[in-house]
């Protein structure tokens, strides 16, 4: 199970950002704010979920198994740093074992923790993940791609269709080289 221990922070650089990209006068941007954040807010949490990445830096807290090689699949990616490790017990603290006795193996788009752990027991990770400390580390393809969704969410607001937003041409053309690869032919029964 993935919980955010920190919901992800929309700061003022960003709207600023959404606001040049979608040419909005500063006194519109003003009253707008709210709209703004909201559309931008939903267009990250979208890409976020399509792609496992963490485009806005925060901190999670993750219950995973070693598999049988030691590891354990990261379900967001970039891991930045292991926080703690403990054994999940159910209760408020559980034992503490050494985040130094694991290593981080991140790609672009997938991390790994793999160390010595006592196989077959749930255990608690806490970590940072994103590309950096800030927006402007995450690349800029993705920017761009949150950016562009935002607008159309924006301009959207007011509908009276009801749509789930869906990943439109251009931006599924930015955020291509992201997605995961997957290998290998499916077995049917």
């Amino acid at each position: 199970m993935l919980a955010e221990t920190e919901k992800p922070e929309i700061t003022a650089a960003m709207l600023e950002e959404l606001s040049r990209h979608m040419r909005l006068s500063s006194g519109f941007a003003a009253d707008q704010s709210a709209d703004v954040e909201a559309a931008l807010a939903a267009s990250v949490a979208h890409l976020e979920s399509v792609l496992s990445l963490c485009l806005i830096p925060r901190r999670f807290l993750w219950s995973a198994v070693l598999d049988a090689a030691g590891g354990a699949e990261a379900p967001v990616a970039p891991v930045r740093a292991l926080i703690s490790v403990t054994r999940a017990t159910g209760a408020e603290t559980g034992e503490a074992i050494d985040a130094s006795a694991f290593k981080i193996e991140s790609l672009a788009n997938s991390s790994r923790f793999s160390g010595r752990a006592p196989r077959g027991i749930a255990l608690d990770f806490v970590f940072d993940a994103g590309f950096g400390a800030d927006w402007q580390t995450t690349p800029a393809d993705l920017r761009r791609a949150a950016l562009i969704l935002a607008a159309e969410n924006f301009d959207q607001r007011r509908a009276t269709t009801t749509r789930e937003m869906e990943t439109r041409f251009g931006v599924a053309a930015l955020i291509q080289p992201w997605r995961p690869l997957r290998l290998g032919m499916r077995r049917r029964a």
